[in-house]
């Protein structure tokens, strides 16, 4: 595994590449998508679903959108698996593993339904979409009673990471084809659509040492964080963008996003104290501008809750000086780590390592303590997500030498 400082640059780099490429989305683009307190949103789908439990930057991402609701998320994803069901059983029987599909899906009772399929059906080529749509079709059938609200996530780019891996250019081609035939397919009944295919194309082409996936296939977790960003942006959501200016210590503040809300100003000495109210957490590559004016020259240090984060000279805090890290990002990631803890238990207690029928009887009571903990879990996340008050000290102070 490379080393985790190396993991956050390829996931900031990445996620800087789709910033640039993914548009704010309109009203024409995509049907208006919000979640609800209460809502129950279940992923489906194959590898990419399965994997992405481990990741969870997506649901971060809407997570984050709704501070401290009680929204669940489930993640019901099989490796290998069509629209068909097919990989949920032994062997890959149809249509036992679409009934399975279906037993399991129902007995969740989801409102919202991200569907990721097409990119096992893809290496059948081009010339079966017309048969994977229709079997995509029955799958939408099959899940009308639910009456859920229904997003249709595209295949993934395949990477070439170069020889002895295959080269994909004939394999994106047909993915890019199954990727249109999904757009008009949901367009056609009215659906979400998120392609997750451009973006990690645009940006592989735009730094080709970006490593992706494993394999060319399976997402890292750059690739991820990168089609949770895209995701997040298809589906509607503004930028999360935050920028608070001080017109001279101790006057007056404008706030040019709305998810900041100034609390208090303070100057004392050589100090000046904010608090601010923010909306939301921030997720790379988001930053925070703090922009004060008339501060005496020389540098000046930033703490936020009582954390050092920068020096600037007075000239920069002038300018508006980025601020990439702090609590507020150490606070997202936390909320992420408890989201992939969550689906860790929910695995386990939706998928028994004895997964057998003969065994149920033995491990029905562990269902109840998984159950107990899965909900616990969901407690700790809506408190994280939560909105908190932020404190800022701008002090004068030389950097250390």
């Amino acid at each position: 595994m490379p080393p985790l400082g190396h993991c956050i640059r390829a996931i900031v780099a990445a996620l800087g590449i789709l910033l640039a490429y993914v548009p704010v989305a309109t009203a024409g683009d995509v049907l208006k998508f919000e979640l609800k307190m209460g809502d129950r949103v279940l992923f489906l789908g194959n590898g990419f679903v399965e994997n992405d439990q481990g990741h969870a930057y997506l649901e971060t991402r809407l997570q984050r959108r709704y501070p401290g609701q009680a929204i669940s998320f489930r993640y019901m994803g099989w490796s290998g698996d069509t629209v068909l069901g097919s990989a949920r059983t032994a062997g890959f029987q149809v249509p036992q593993g679409l009934a399975r599909l279906e037993k399991e899906s129902l007995a969740l009772k989801p409102t919202v339904i991200f569907l990721a399929y097409g990119m096992n059906e893809s290496f059948a080529g081009p010339q079966v979409i017309a048969d994977f749509l229709r079997d995509y079709d029955q799958l939408l059938k099959t899940l009308a009673p639910l009456k859920a609200r229904l997003v249709i996530l595209s295949p993934t780019y395949h990477e070439d990471l170069g020889r002895p891996f295959p080269d994909p250019s004939e394999h994106n081609q047909h993915l890019e084809q199954y990727t249109k035939a999904l757009k008009k397919f949901a367009d056609q009944r009215k659906l979400a659509f998120v392609d997750l295919f451009h973006p990690p194309a645009t940006a592989k082409k735009a730094d080709g040492e970006l490593r992706l996936t494993t394999n060319g296939i399976l997402l890292t977790q750059a690739g991820y964080a990168l089609a949770g960003q895209a995701a997040e942006q298809q589906l509607g959501f503004g930028l999360n963008y935050w920028e608070v200016t001080l017109d001279g210590p101790g006057k007056a503040a404008s706030v040019s996003s709305a998810i900041a809300k100034i609390v208090t100003i303070e100057v004392k000495g050589n100090t000046v104290r904010l608090q601010t109210n923010d909306a939301r957490l921030p997720l790379a590559p988001e930053v925070h501008i703090l922009r004060i004016t008339g501060l005496q020259p020389g540098n000046h240090l930033l703490k936020i809750d009582g954390q050092e984060i920068l020096h600037a000279s007075a000239a920069d805090w002038n300018k508006g000086v980025r601020i990439a890290k702090g609590p507020m990002f150490a606070d997202a990631e936390k909320l992420r780590e408890a989201i992939v803890h969550r689906n860790q238990l929910f695995y386990r207690r939706w998928r028994p390592y004895n997964d057998h029928s003969r065994h149920w009887g033995f491990i029905g009571g562990d269902f109840k303590l998984y159950d107990q903990e899965i909900a616990a879990q969901e407690n700790r996340i809506a408190e994280l997500s939560a909105v908190r008050t932020r404190t800022y000290e701008i002090t004068r102070a030389e950097p250390p030498k």
